[in-house]
């Protein structure tokens, strides 16, 4: 894989030369990097680009490779430093059924789920003397082994697995986040009188949900509200947020979840 082409080989082993390329095979997309790939199944995922072309998240395979990275992922990539993209990497795992591939370029860890085609960031928070700081996902390696996931900690060299069944990250709880798109009711403002979120309830008295809003496209964020998801056992507890008022059509609602216990976020209800 050259910077902006492909070339497939084939082994010619009686000949001379063993490696040949095949007639008529040229993809018209290069590597970014030696370490910006990972094989899946028959083909691979790269970060790469074509000649006079911008860099990208691709799967190959076979025929021409798929572009599956979307605008705001671009973005980020093609605005990544050159020292980036050359620290960049993706690794493969897969789990209960499901196979992800995670991208590693700068600050980001964008993960593509194979089942679904959507894409998710994974985040960590690192212990940095009494505060925690934000960072991409600590991991740097995987390996599947005695149907277990393994993987080794790139903050602090521990060994750890991936399992349904830890809702912390080495002690540390893991924040989980979904954003909403904007509440766009064609280009109208929309007055919203209640969103409930359908979530996991009924496991921790102390277990809460916020809420908060932007209305810049998440350079500022309104002061988060709280609503509380029930007592031990209370699973058929209701988790609302009233009142809300009205809502400009770039607004866009963020909800955070910090505590260590199932959060499955189902649906979200505004009305």
């Amino acid at each position: 894989m050259g910077d902006f082409v492909t070339v497939p080989f084939s082994d010619q082993s009686q000949l001379e030369f063993a490696f040949r390329p095949i007639p008529q095979s040229v993809i018209d997309s290069g590597l970014a990097y030696s370490t910006s790939k990972t094989g899946f199944r028959d083909s691979f995922i790269f970060i790469g680009s074509g000649e006079n072309a911008e860099r990208s998240i691709w799967l190959f395979a076979g025929g021409s490779p798929q572009k599956i990275s979307t605008e705001p992922i671009d973005f980020i990539i093609q605005n990544e430093s050159l020292e980036s993209v050359e620290k960049s990497f993706v690794l493969r795992h897969s789990q209960n059924g499901a196979e992800f591939a995670a991208v590693f370029i700068g600050d980001y860890c964008f993960v593509y789920d194979f089942a679904s085609g959507r894409w998710h960031e994974r985040r960590s928070r690192i212990l940095a003397g009494v505060d925690y700081v934000d960072a991409p996902w600590r991991v740097n390696s995987i390996q599947q082994a005695y149907n277990k996931v393994f993987v080794l900690d790139s903050d602090s060299g521990y060994l750890g697995e991936i399992t349904d069944s830890a809702y912390n990250e080495y002690g540390i709880s893991i924040y989980r986040k979904v954003v909403t798109q904007p509440f766009n009711n064609n280009s109208m403002p929309t007055r919203v009188y209640a969103i409930e979120p359908y979530f996991d309830v009924g496991y921790e008295p102390n277990d809460v949900i916020s809420m908060r809003w932007s209305d810049d496209g998440g350079f500022t964020w309104s002061e988060p509200l709280s609503r509380g998801l029930g007592e031990i056992g209370e699973y058929g507890r209701r988790v609302v947020f009233d009142r809300l008022g009205m809502f400009v059509k770039t607004r866009m609602a963020e909800f955070t979840y910090t505590g260590q216990n199932p959060c499955s976020f189902n649906k979200l209800l505004a009305r």
